[in-house]
């Protein structure tokens, strides 16, 4: 009690008051912001991915619908699967997704709107197929590990009943 009063005394209790951290709460502090950093990272990576992956599937979508627009286009008579066949290698319209490939498929089926028709009731037209279905599929290769399903758009394209 004598030696703490002496302390007391002359100040030297503030020379060995704490100040400060410790090298232990700094390993600490550093640990926890270290593995925090980590993790926002992670999660800025995989939100990147995502939205470049996103970015991919609209350019598909947009090639998709202008192949489709081009077919559109395209008289009766020649919407054929040979006479397409050159667009599906068309360059130009490979300039927002470079690795993609392009498949089209043309088929002449009954129109599926008469199809639906209640039975009983005669079909317009003279057995000629009046419809012909249109399906474009677009596939690009993942930049990430996960699998990329294709584009697909389908339409069905009439016959002009005007001659």
């Amino acid at each position: 009690m004598i030696r703490g009063l002496e302390i007391r005394g002359y100040g030297l209790d503030k020379m060995f008051r704490r100040r400060g951290f410790t090298l232990l709460e700094t390993f600490a502090a550093a640990a926890v912001l270290g593995a925090l950093m980590v993790l926002c990272v992670k999660f800025f990576s995989a939100a990147a991915a995502q939205q470049e992956a996103m970015r991919d599937r609209s350019r598909a979508i947009q090639l998709a619908a202008n192949v489709m627009e081009r077919l559109a286009a395209e008289p009766w008579d020649q919407l054929t699967a040979e006479k397409v066949r050159p667009l599906q290698d068309a360059e130009d319209l490979r300039q927002s997704l470079p690795e993609c490939r392009i498949e089209i498929q043309i088929s002449e089926g009954d129109d599926p709107i008469a199809a639906a028709r209640k039975p009983g009731q005669p079909p317009a037209g003279s057995g000629e197929p009046g419809a012909k279905r249109i399906e474009v599929l677009v596939h690009w290769p993942s930049r990430a590990d996960a699998a990329q399903r294709p584009v697909r758009l389908v339409a069905w394209r009439y016959r002009s009943t005007a001659r």
